[in-house]
């Protein structure tokens, strides 16, 4: 299996697994935490891992975001529709100010998908030695491989975190 295809299949098996989290929450249920005021809701962490995939991937690509073509800040309220927020530093009062509206995620994390498969069927493994500007830190060169790991890395954390979140809120045996 190619470097892209792996990629697209570990992208694939985590928003699976996320939807599945989603499947069991409710509104109330994704701006829970185990402590509010030192930890990210579920809900933010999904947009969050949609929205920093997003820019990532399209960056690498040299596409449009799915954020942009799909209109996504108008389903999320309180969010801008600026391409480089992400949620990377906000703080809680940020975070909790933000809606997440769960179609609008489970939508969102639906398109950003699509947009990996568009973006990593386009890549050649030499693709991912060659270096790039970096999507937020302007000043900076970083290859496209590395970028991809590191976003891939967050994904699956941030995947990780909404399981747990689901099951701390409703309880085992959900999966």
């Amino acid at each position: 299996m190619e470097s892209p295809a792996f990629l697209v299949n570990v992208l694939t098996r985590n928003v699976q697994q996320v939807q599945k989290a989603l499947d069991g929450m409710d509104e109330r249920g994704l701006r829970a935490a185990p402590d509010i005021q030192r930890t990210n809701p579920a809900g933010w962490l999904v947009w969050h891992q949609a929205r920093f995939a997003d820019l990532v991937l399209s960056h690498a690509g040299g596409k449009t975001q799915a954020w942009a073509e799909g209109n996504w800040s108008a389903k999320f309220p309180g969010v801008p529709p600026d391409p480089k927020k992400t949620g990377l530093g906000d703080t809680m009062d940020q975070v909790m100010a933000l809606n997440f509206p769960k179609a609008a995620l489970s939508g969102y994390l639906d398109a950003v998908l699509e947009k990996a498969r568009s973006v990593l069927s386009g890549l050649a493994p030499a693709d991912f030695d060659r270096e790039i500007g970096h999507p937020i830190r302007s000043n900076e060169k970083i290859k496209i491989g590395d970028l991809l790991a590191a976003m891939t890395t967050d994904f699956v954390q941030h995947s990780g975190q909404v399981c747990y979140l689901r099951g701390y809120l409703t309880g085992p045996g959900w999966r």
